[in-house]
């Protein structure tokens, strides 16, 4: 019986002891009803911050794709020499000015060739000469022919009249035989002399071809950007001797990762193009690659560009941004965003305090965000300096820019 009441006891004393410690508690708490009551009084009693305010606009708000790139040449020529032979001369240096079809660039084994077109050439003339006297021959041929066929027909007509013996009428029937067979072999000879004087037409024609192609002169305009031999060496048709880039037509290259190769298209996708921070211009995409490198996973694209001599030059490194989505929309800088909670805010003046509105954010052009389905309407003020430093209802005072 002791045993049960000291147990009753014991419990007692430990339920009493929970109590005291619960109302202890309870009384040291603040009441959160009051703390709530108490904050706008805290944040009026705060001093103003000094703000500056900035109004939303409306823009155009760009998705844009950014990769390194290369200035090269749209056209360039590697000028090799159409014959082989021992290099005359190189005309030009690397950084000269070339114009199609007007500048000379080099020369291979000319003074050989001039020789031999003029070989050529009085090979020509011997041939000519020599069919002439063939020619001449057969009239000459063809006279005694004639000759002997009358002579022929009147010992003929003797031989039957029984005026002249039968050995003087073959005498003259064996002379035209003759006669015909000589004017048969000054025919031949003049076709061979014809032949001949062809054979050299058709070698004068080669001679002065490979004269003509000794001398290279510039396939298209542009400028020489590298020489790859010097005179004296020998020269070949498989061996550039000269680079030439046209400097006015180029292109702008780069390579884009695979898994935007369906959102580009060539004529309606563009690219701005900058070079050492200057930017060139906005060009259309011109070419995409007709298919995915299995290797890098990446595609080549290229836009024209205009060179102008300085930035925009073969070479050049450049920085290209390809823009893959454009969308109208209203805007707030960058900076008036603040992601708190878990959720984005702007804060807005309302009177002399601040007010806190929440937001989506969009897409970033030029330091701007675009606010999608947004609760401000473009000219509405958005604070953008000094909102770290802000809750909502806090006080807030405009700074004028330049005081």
């Amino acid at each position: 019986m002791r045993s049960r009441r000291g147990n009753y006891a014991v419990r007692s004393l430990a339920l009493l002891a929970v109590v005291a410690a619960v109302g202890i508690f309870t009384a040291l708490r603040p009441d959160e009803e009051a703390v709530a009551a108490s904050a706008p009084a805290a944040a009026a009693a705060r001093p103003p911050t000094m703000v500056q305010l900035t109004p939303a606009r409306d823009m155009t708000f760009t998705e844009s794709l950014v990769s390194d790139g290369t200035i090269k040449a749209r056209f360039y020529s590697l000028v090799s020499p159409r014959i082989g032979g021992i290099i005359d001369s190189i005309e030009v240096r690397e950084g000269d000015l070339v114009e199609a079809g007007k500048t000379r660039l080099f020369l291979i084994d000319n003074e050989k060739l001039r020789q031999s077109v003029e070989l050529s050439r009085q090979s020509l003339i011997i041939a000519r000469s020599t069919l002439d006297e063939k020619e001449a021959s057969l009239v000459k041929a063809q006279a005694d022919r004639e000759q002997a066929e009358k002579d022929f027909a009147r010992s003929k007509s003797l031989y039957e009249q029984k005026v002249v013996p039968l050995a003087e009428y073959e005498v003259y029937e064996t002379k035209v035989i003759q006669m015909k067979a000589q004017e048969k072999v000054a025919e031949t000879t003049v076709i061979l002399a014809q032949q001949n004087v062809d054979l050299a037409e058709i070698s004068l024609r080669m001679s002065t071809k490979d004269l003509r192609d000794s001398v290279m002169y510039s396939p298209i305009d542009g400028v020489v950007s590298a020489r790859y031999c010097e005179p004296g060496e020998m020269g070949s048709p498989s061996q550039p001797v000269l680079r030439i880039d046209d400097v006015k037509n180029l292109k702008a290259v780069a390579y884009l990762p695979g898994q935007f190769y369906p959102r580009i298209a060539t004529g309606a996708s563009s690219a701005q193009v900058t070079v050492l921070d200057r930017r060139i211009g906005e060009f259309p995409i011109t070419y995409k690659a007709p298919a995915i490198d299995s290797a890098l996973r990446t595609f080549e694209i290229w836009a024209d560009v205009d060179g102008d001599g300085a930035y925009a030059v073969p070479g050049a490194q450049c920085v290209i941004s390809v823009t893959l989505r454009e969308e109208q929309g209203l805007g707030v800088p960058r900076d008036a965003v603040q992601h708190r909670d878990g959720k984005y805010w702007v804060f807005i003046p309302d009177g002399d305090v601040a007010r806190m509105v929440e937001v989506t954010p969009g897409m970033e052009t030029d330091g701007w965000t675009q606010l999608i389905d947004p609760p401000l309407a473009a000219g509405d003020s958005v604070i953008t300096q000094g909102q770290f430093l802000l809750n909502d209802g806090y006080p807030i005072r405009e700074q004028v820019v330049g005081q």
